[in-house]
């Protein structure tokens, strides 16, 4: 059997980084071949000799350079990232060399569009939302959540010794703030981290700490509280639910032994048939799952299972393992 040869794709900005940084490092711990392209600083060593308005040049000059790697390097595999500046150019001389292509598209398909324009690019088009991109790409489609940003090994903290009943780390918006607001509105202490918040002066007392929090601190912060909260950044109930994806933060709260309290979504079902949580789908019914579950004497080991069932389950090995399985059969 041909050794896998792997071209990973990382973004060049937000979250879609962390990723595909988090994706290069379980390829290689699940003992893969893998060349990871920073298109960030691909982008930033070619703009230093051109012109700002160069743009469209800088991406032509970067996605040769990339088939010509490819090319040197015999790669037969490539993974591309969300956000990344891949062209269909480049894509159609990838499909030439025989080299598997797989997209990852881990944005929300109503605020990101490209992907439009690369449909049949790809021998695999994996995506954290179903429809209507399931229907719309066809069978290349396979669903693909993203995984826990972390391992977290440390003991999980006494239940009733945390200092605060709620932790949320994210940036704001009208929803988590109104969100958030109830529960400190109901005497709920609350722990709230990430970029943004000092322009939120009616929750500034509950600010831990503004800017980008790390997948470390995270699990710190969720690990002081009794209840982690995974608000999505839009209120699903007055939207399309079936848009709304699983976010990472539900295994990073599991993982750090804080007890979820999440939306009521579809895409979650599966996930929250796995996991002890709270689910809510209004202000009203997350404050009574909160207190009427706070009420309780909650056994450690449930908050030890919903770890062991992301280990077992969620970490982003987990996902290259099938990504692996999906490629071998193609």
């Amino acid at each position: 059997m041909e050794k896998r040869v792997w071209g990973i794709f990382i973004p060049p900005v937000g979250a879609a980084r962390s990723v595909m940084e988090s994706s290069v490092e379980a390829f290689r711990s699940y003992g893969e071949s893998v060349t990871a392209i920073d298109t960030k600083k691909y982008a930033e060593t070619f703009e230093k000799f051109l012109a700002p308005e160069s743009k469209d040049l800088v991406d032509d000059i970067t996605n040769q350079s990339w088939v010509c790697k490819a090319v040197e390097e015999g790669w037969n595999h490539v993974l591309v990232g969300a956000l990344s500046p891949v062209t269909n150019w480049t894509l159609k001389l990838l499909k030439k060399l025989n080299i598997v292509t797989v997209f990852w598209f881990y944005e929300d398909y109503r605020k990101v569009s490209y992907w439009q324009q690369q449909l049949g690019m790809y021998d695999l088009f994996c995506a954290v939302q179903k429809e209507p991109l399931e229907s719309v790409v066809g069978k290349s489609f396979r669903f693909l959540p993203t995984a826990a940003s972390t391992v977290v090994n440390d003991p999980i903290p006494d239940w009733n010794t945390r200092p605060y009943d709620c932790a949320f780390v994210g940036i704001p918006s009208p929803y988590r703030i109104a969100m958030l607001t109830c529960l400190k509105d109901a005497g709920l202490s609350l722990t709230i981290a990430g970029s943004g918040w000092e322009q939120v002066p009616q929750l500034r007392e509950q600010c831990a700490e503004y800017g980008w929090i790390s997948a470390e601190r995270s699990a710190q912060l969720y690990s002081s509280a009794r209840f982690g909260i995974n608000l999505s950044q839009e209120n699903p109930f007055e939207d399309d639910l079936q848009a709304f994806q699983i976010s990472p933060r539900l295994y990073d709260m599991a993982l750090a032994g804080t007890l979820p309290v999440t939306e009521l979504l579809p895409l979650g079902e599966t996930l929250f048939r796995e996991l002890s949580t709270v689910l809510f789908d209004s202000a009203e019914s997350m404050i009574a799952g909160i207190c009427e579950t706070n009420s309780l004497d909650i056994d450690q080991a449930i908050l030890e299972d919903n770890r062991q069932c992301i280990l077992a389950k969620h970490l982003y090995r987990h996902r290259v393992e099938q990504i692996v399985t999906w490629t071998a059969s193609l």
